[in-house]
């Protein structure tokens, strides 16, 4: 399979099946047709990267911030602290970011846009970033998850995948 980073879309190709031999595109549950010739002009196409040249490790601590809150409101608010490290072997610029952010009743946020906090950081290897965010929820409990879209010095983009983490009030897990 084949992807294709373009500004603000990802594009999925892989190959159909027929005696045409056509790529089909996934981008929004849409499905169209173009030929070879023309998606060889895109930029950056790759293989999707499974080596050990693109590896970034982010490690996260949330902390629920009681000073900004107000649980009468329903405002419950969430510091997350990340520190992301490149552990591959290619320097790699974090491009943008999507986040998906889950209450306690299941209601589902999900953002996305440019870097992290207006910054686009070059990690070279064994390089790391920290930052710190925050996130408003409606109840006491919820969780996180995401990931970083990162561009490598070779040209190679690929994702950087944030494992789920909890966002709780002290005690509300209890």
């Amino acid at each position: 399979e084949w992807w294709f980073h373009l500004p603000k879309l990802q594009l999925k190709i892989a190959p159909q099946w027929g005696s045409k031999s056509p790529l089909t595109t996934f981008a929004s549950g849409s499905f169209e047709y173009y030929p070879r010739r023309y998606l060889a002009t895109l930029p950056f196409m790759h293989t999707k990267p499974d080596t050990k040249a693109y590896k970034i490790h982010i490690a996260v601590r949330p902390e629920y911030a009681e000073a900004h809150s107000d649980a009468g409101a329903a405002r419950f608010v969430f510091i997350y602290h990340i520190a992301i490290r490149n552990e591959g072997t290619m320097p790699a610029k974090l491009i943008s970011r999507h986040w998906i952010i889950t209450d306690g009743e299941q209601r589902v946020q999900e953002v996305r846009g440019e870097g992290v906090i207006g910054e686009q950081p070059l990690l070279a290897p064994g390089g790391e970033h920290r930052y710190e965010s925050f996130c408003v929820l409606e109840t006491p409990i919820g969780c996180m998850q995401g990931s970083y879209q990162m561009l490598a010095d070779d040209g190679t983009l690929f994702d950087a995948h944030i494992a789920p983490f909890s966002l709780a009030v002290p005690g509300a897990l209890n």
